[in-house]
């Protein structure tokens, strides 16, 4: 892995400085630059007599220097992963334990930008239809009751897509959404010892008027006598 080393103003810049009378503040202020700055340009120059900038070094630990295939790799099977995801899947992978700040520096040095995720269809994201595929029906929970029936509502969005991750400096970050655009699809039915009962899909989010409309044409219908529904309220 190599790396860059950081660049110092220019010397007609530090000249400047050092010439100029004042405060740090007003100095600072002057050639828009920090008042930290000037106090080390007229340090250096005081101790050693130097108006010339010093060798720039990298403060950054090379903690992950031998990282830079595996770091690619990952961040290319899954672009959205946080800092705190990477940082955990290093520890866990190679035994290097880093910090948000050392992970996000060393992503930057190896040209991996962060940027907003441009959504593709999900036929073209293999990892996509290997999780969809994984993904099977859950053992459901039975309540004890034979007259209890839960009324329950669900949805999904496709925009619960991370919509930020990073890529190679100049490329794009694609991403993949249903459909490849932002859309809200809502799951309701009841919940009884039998199984479910009244299962419906709808087409957006849900409202009062097609709640109603639920419960009348499809609930109604599955409810036998002495049937006790349960629901929570808004």
């Amino acid at each position: 892995m190599s790396w860059r080393r950081g660049r110092a103003y220019a010397q007609d810049l530090r000249d400047r400085v050092l010439a100029a009378p004042g405060r740090l503040r007003e100095v600072a202020e002057r050639f828009g630059v920090s008042a930290a700055y000037v106090s080390r340009v007229r340090s250096r120059h005081g101790r050693l007599g130097q108006t010339s900038a010093g060798a720039q070094h990298n403060h950054v630990p090379l903690r992950l220097a031998g990282l830079k295939e595996p770091l690619l790799a990952q961040v290319a099977l899954a672009p959205e992963q946080t800092l705190a995801q990477l940082c955990q899947w290093v520890k866990a992978e190679h035994g290097i334990e880093v910090g948000p700040t050392t992970m996000g520096k060393t992503l930057a040095r190896l040209g991996l930008t962060r940027k907003k995720r441009r959504c593709m269809l999900p036929s073209k994201s293999e990892a996509t239809s290997r999780r969809r595929a994984r993904t099977g029906p859950q053992e459901q929970a039975w309540p004890a009751s034979e007259r209890l029936i839960f009324l329950d509502e669900t949805w999904a969005t496709t925009n619960m897509a991370p919509t930020w991750g990073r890529s190679p400096k100049g490329e794009r970050c694609l991403g993949y959404a249903p459909c490849g655009h932002w859309h809200t699809t809502t799951f309701v039915c009841a919940l009884s010892k039998d199984g479910l009962l009244a299962p419906l899909v709808l087409d957006g989010p849900i409202n009062g008027h097609a709640f109603v409309a639920w419960v009348e044409q499809f609930l109604v219908p599955e409810l036998r006598a002495g049937d006790i529904v349960v629901m929570d309220l808004p």
